[in-house]
């Protein structure tokens, strides 16, 4: 990815990441991420709700409104329109709370595009994600993100994690930063 390298200075994408620590990544995180969980998408004539095992998140796409609200309310999986253009599912998503960590970093800025469509015969999904954030990145990224359908009879489960340990890694890093800051002070 294409990242401001003043992010890139500051963190580390695999120990910042706050899915390590039992914290659910919202978007564009969750579009990128659990491939090897089960997602469900439960398809209304107004809206697609997906379901996720990862984190146990839940997005709406709302398909009847053609616009997004005039003053969103910012959460960690934004606001979510869809249309159907044929047999893709057409998702763009604002309002996405800025998450400065982890393996997709973004403000408060990003704008999330996916064209989600089924591919070999029904038997899988490919979601093409494209993520603009011109705070964080030098221009759009585009990654796309495979799903095979799970055999008959599969189900969901309830998704555990050892919680707690997100604020003292946050505490980890402050002090790591404080104490590089402090370093190069010295040899100046």
């Amino acid at each position: 990815m294409l990242f401001r390298s003043e992010w890139r200075a500051s963190h580390d994408p695999i120990e910042d990441d706050p899915g390590k620590f039992c914290q659910a990544p919202g978007m564009p995180s969750l579009a990128l991420g659990g491939a090897d969980y089960p997602v469900e998408f439960v398809v209304t004539p107004r809206q697609v709700t997906i379901l996720m095992e990862l984190h146990q998140q839940v997005r709406r796409v709302f398909l009847d409104q053609a616009a997004h609200p005039a003053k969103p309310f910012p959460q960690r999986n934004g606001h979510s329109i869809g249309r159907f253009e044929g047999d893709t599912l057409v998702v763009d998503t604002t309002a996405i709370k800025a998450i400065t960590f982890g393996s997709v970093p973004h403000s408060d800025r990003v704008h999330v595009v996916e064209r989600i469509r089924a591919i070999d015969g029904g038997a899988a999904l490919v979601n093409e994600v494209t993520i603009t954030d011109p705070a964080m990145y030098t221009a759009p990224v585009v990654v796309h993100q495979y799903y095979k359908r799970a055999p008959a009879g599969s189900r969901m489960l309830e998704y555990e994690c050892t919680e707690g340990m997100w604020i003292e890694h946050e505490e980890s890093r402050s002090a790591r930063a404080r104490s590089e800051e402090h370093t190069s002070e010295l040899q100046s």
